[in-house]
C-alpha cells in the first residue's frame, strides 16, 4: 500500500527536504573531510575522539550540504511532487560526487557563536542563512536531516528500546500512556510506540519554537494522535531502510493551548522516524519566544489565556 500524500498549495512552494545516509559511507568519505569541510568546521569535526561520534557529525552535515547545494540549483523543484510529506532521498557517494568540493566547504553547518554550543545552522559564503531552518539527527546506523524554507522543522531518529515503568510515567501523560495499551497490535511493540511518541515530541523540541526548552517538560507536553494512523501499520513494509514517510494527524498540548504542525513517521524494523514542521507564523512565533523565556508555568498558562481571548 502506497503512503498517503495530502496536496498542500501554500505549504509546497517551500516543501521541506529530508535525506537520509549511512554512517558507514560518511566514515569512508571523511578520510578526506578537508574537501567537504571548512577550516571551522574541521577544528570542530577533529575534537572528537570517538571514530563513530565524528562519522555521525560528519555524516548529518554532508547530507546537509548537499540537499542546500540541490536547491542552489533549483534542483529540488524537478523533485518535488508539492505534496505532504516528502519522500526520504538517500545519498550514496555518486550523489557525494556531484558537487565540487569548493562548494562544500563554502556551505557551513555550525553554532551561530564561537563556542561552537547550541543548535547548527547554516550559513552560505560565511553568512548565516536565517530564513534556511535545519534539523539533523543519527541513530542505527543513519543519519537524517532535513532543510525547511517555509518554517521551523524538527526531526528524530530513535531505536526503539524497552524502559522501566518509571521512565514512561515521568515523561509522558497518563493519556499518552492510555493511548500505548489501546493502541497495542501484534505488529507494534509497547516500546516502539512508546518510541515514536518520544520522536515526535523530541522532533517538536528541536523546531526551535517549542513552548519546552528540554526533554525534562516531556509529561507537560501531551501529544494526541488521530486514531486513524494504525492502518497504516498492517502494510509497514520489512526493509532496512523506509524511505516512505506516512502521514501523521497530532495535536500538541501545553498549558491549555494546542499546536498543530505537519507531521509524519516512518516505522522500520529497528528504527523509528518523526519528521515535524510548522508554516512561519509570526503571532505564533512571539508566543513561543514568551514560552522560552519565562519557566514558569502558570505565567505562561495566563499569557496563552489572554492570547486566546484577544
Amino acid at each position: 500500500m502506497p503512503p498517503l500524500t495530502t496536496h498542500l498549495p501554500e505549504f509546497a512552494k517551500c516543501l521541506p527536504w529530508i535525506a537520509a545516509m549511512h554512517i558507514d559511507i560518511g566514515g569512508q568519505l571523511a578520510v578526506h573531510a578537508e574537501d567537504y569541510l571548512s577550516p571551522k568546521e574541521l577544528a570542530h569535526f577533529h575534537q572528537f575522539k570517538h571514530l563513530k561520534r565524528r562519522h555521525e557529525w560528519f555524516t548529518a552535515r554532508l547530507i546537509c550540504k548537499l540537499l542546500f547545494s540541490r536547491y542552489l540549483s533549483n534542483t529540488h523543484l524537478a523533485n518535488s511532487n508539492f505534496v505532504w510529506p516528502p519522500t526520504i532521498q538517500k545519498f550514496g557517494c555518486n550523489d557525494i560526487a556531484t558537487v565540487l568540493p569548493i562548494v562544500y566547504r563554502s556551505i557551513e553547518v555550525l553554532p551561530p557563536n564561537l563556542s561552537l554550543k547550541g543548535a547548527s545552522q547554516l550559513f552560505w559564503q560565511g553568512n548565516i542563512l536565517s530564513t534556511i531552518y535545519l534539523s539533523i539527527s543519527h541513530a542505527g546506523g543513519w543519519a537524517i536531516a532535513s532543510l525547511s524554507s517555509s518554517g521551523p522543522v524538527g526531526l528524530d531518529v530513535e531505536e526503539p528500546i524497552s524502559h522501566r515503568p518509571d521512565f514512561y510515567e515521568s515523561y509522558f501523560s497518563t493519556q499518552e500512556t492510555l493511548w500505548v495499551q489501546q493502541q497495542i497490535k501484534d505488529d507494534l511493540s509497547i516500546s516502539q510506540l512508546y518510541t515514536l511518541l518520544w520522536t515526535l515530541k523530541e522532533s517538536y523540541l528541536k523546531t526551535s519554537i517549542s513552548p519546552i526548552n528540554n526533554i525534562c517538560d516531556f509529561a507537560n507536553l501531551e501529544l494526541k494522535i488521530d486514531a486513524s494512523l494504525f492502518t497504516v501499520s498492517k502494510h509497514l513494509p520489512e526493509i532496512e531502510f523506509n524511505p516512505q514517510l506516512h502521514i501523521l494527524k497530532l495535536q500538541f498540548s501545553y498549558a491549555k493551548s494546542t499546536f498543530v504542525p505537519y507531521a509524519a513517521f516512518s516505522i522500520m524494523p529497528n528504527l523509528i522516524l518523526s519528521m515535524v514542521a510548522f508554516e512561519l507564523n509570526t503571532h505564533l512565533e512571539d508566543i513561543f519566544k514568551v514560552l522560552r523565556e519565562d519557566n514558569s508555568l502558570i505565567h505562561k498558562q495566563n499569557y496563552l489565556n489572554r492570547l486566546t481571548q484577544n
